[in-house]
């Protein structure tokens, strides 16, 4: 602490001898309370997102394919990381198609087991090995693997089955790739989304093919010819979303 006080004092009075005594309590009280502060902040332990790369398919019947690859660097002992989807529509289902993981520099991509769900898990714990579970009844996604201090990816597969919006003159792809619920920021996102294209057709970008993001005012959108339309995001702050309309 830099708080500093200097009076000066006649250590000859009585009521100095009181006021001395009060100080020390005072000042051991107050030690001990930097030292709690000082353990606590010792171990403290955090994590960023440092890069989040998507890629997603649209199927001629009309899901969504998706390989969502995040990138966490972990500062202290963690456990656990997962995806909420709150936002499906009200004739889509989810299903996941399976979980890897990976150091995040360039090392080799392990296949996580998938295990039955334990409520309990809502609010603490997990198995006792490195996996998966699906809470299907908040369409939830846990992985359980022990980190420390490291960066590592974990590469999510779902399908969201029934995902397009398919009227009589129209299709619409709306879907949010970026939650909120996030704690921190999530870094350089990079989504594709490849359409189906049929045979002997053609993307006209602006007319037969249309699309927005809606998130980040910074994001860059595109329509390729071949179908695929790209939103970049330097950064969703913790709070914010990412979706695209198509």
């Amino acid at each position: 602490m830099r708080n500093h006080a200097i009076i000066e004092k006649d250590t000859n009075r009585p009521f100095f001898r009181a006021q001395t005594a009060f100080a020390l309590a005072l000042f051991a009280l107050v030690c001990a309370w930097a030292l709690a502060l000082f353990h606590q902040t010792a171990y403290a332990k955090s994590y960023d997102v440092t890069a989040d790369a998507i890629e997603a398919r649209v199927s001629d019947g009309g899901d969504l394919v998706v390989t969502e690859k995040r990138t966490f660097d972990f500062n202290g002992d963690f456990s656990a990381v997962w995806w909420e989807f709150d936002s499906l529509p009200s004739h889509a289902s989810l299903s996941i198609d399976g979980v890897r993981v990976s150091a995040a520099q360039g090392g080799s991509w392990s296949s996580l087991p998938a295990v039955p769900f334990d409520l309990a898990w809502r609010e603490d714990g997990g198995p006792s090995s490195a996996s998966y579970s699906f809470d299907a009844g908040k369409n939830a996604v846990y992985v359980f693997s022990p980190w420390s201090d490291e960066s590592v990816s974990v590469e999510l597969s779902y399908t969201v089955d029934n995902a397009v919006e398919v009227y009589a003159d129209v299709a619409e792809l709306y879907w949010q790739f970026v939650g909120s619920g996030w704690e921190v920021d999530t870094q350089d996102v990079t989504c594709s989304i490849e359409l189906p294209v049929a045979a002997g057709s053609s993307v006209l970008a602006g007319d037969n093919v249309r699309a927005w993001g809606h998130g980040p005012l910074d994001g860059q959108l595109s329509i390729g010819e071949d179908g695929v339309v790209i939103y970049v995001l330097p950064k969703v702050a913790s709070g914010q979303y990412a979706e695209a309309r198509i």
